[in-house]
């Protein structure tokens, strides 16, 4: 992650041909377990917005605007080549599939988490997007992406000790984003989310430009819409509180994950 931060992202020639936006992409980013699931599926309420789901649509875009072939977005190779890739091309590619597949809504939704490596591109492809970053409580988030079994390429997952170091790379990355893109993107507390559905999804829904519905809250109504993460259970629910605090069972086995975020556990 440090050499993302090494891109001079203000040197950059972002797209800037002038086009007006007739569809507005929300990127919905975290880390894996973080509630984007349930964003998404809040958005979805809106008839002027399409879930996209969990896709490699950015990446592929990415990689046709760099011309080049990269075994992962980003990598130190396409990083390298940042000052040569098309920013233009890259929003054509983006915006032709999901006008397609969203069959020309205004709003699209894309929720792959790890999307919040690529917020610098997306700034430069798609300056009027929106980003949602999903926090959540560090040992609720890491217990999560320790209990579950991910693809192959989430490899950060399957020990302590690589569940800290990476959630460390991914907050000092944030703090980045944050300075660098002020007003690009919207951090909302999962905790607030499911405690306080409708104020926080309303704040949500004002951010993005969509018009509130009273039913957006209501995920659990909505069973046809398709799920295929592992939130495909939790999506069908009521939203509920059931999810905080379910590391405190098997405190005596994370006491290396609880030491590293004492804040967490401050208030008990």
């Amino acid at each position: 992650m440090s050499a993302i931060k090494r891109v001079q992202w203000n040197s950059l020639r972002p797209d800037a041909d002038g086009r007006p936006a007739d569809q507005v992409p929300v990127f919905i980013v975290g880390l894996h377990r973080s509630g984007t699931s349930l964003v998404e599926r809040i958005l979805g309420a809106s008839p002027d917005a399409h879930n996209l789901g969990e896709t490699e649509r950015l990446s592929a875009a990415l990689r046709y605007g760099a011309d080049m072939h990269t075994e992962s977005v980003p990598d130190i190779a396409l990083l390298t080549r940042t000052g040569q890739i098309d920013f233009l091309r890259v929003r054509k590619v983006f915006e032709e599939v999901a006008r397609a597949q969203s069959g020309g809504k205004r709003f699209v939704t894309e929720k792959s988490p790890a999307n919040f490596l690529n917020i610098g591109f997306i700034q430069q492809a798609l300056p009027h997007a929106r980003i949602l970053h999903m926090r959540r409580d560090p040992i609720d988030i890491r217990f999560a992406n320790y209990r579950e079994h991910f693809a192959a390429q989430v490899t950060h997952t399957h020990a302590l000790d690589d569940l800290i170091d990476y959630h460390g790379l991914y907050e000092d990355l944030m703090r980045y984003w944050r300075a660098c893109s002020s007003g690009f993107v919207l951090d909302v507390d999962y905790e607030r989310l499911v405690s306080d559905p409708e104020t926080e999804a309303r704040r949500i829904f004002t951010f993005v430009g969509v018009e509130w519905r009273a039913d957006a809250v209501a995920i659990e109504r909505r069973t046809a819409d398709p799920v295929a993460t592992l939130s495909s259970v939790q999506v069908r629910r009521p939203v509920n509180t059931a999810s905080i605090g379910r590391w405190r069972a098997y405190a005596p086995w994370l006491a290396k994950l609880i030491d590293a975020f004492p804040d967490a556990t401050a208030t008990d």
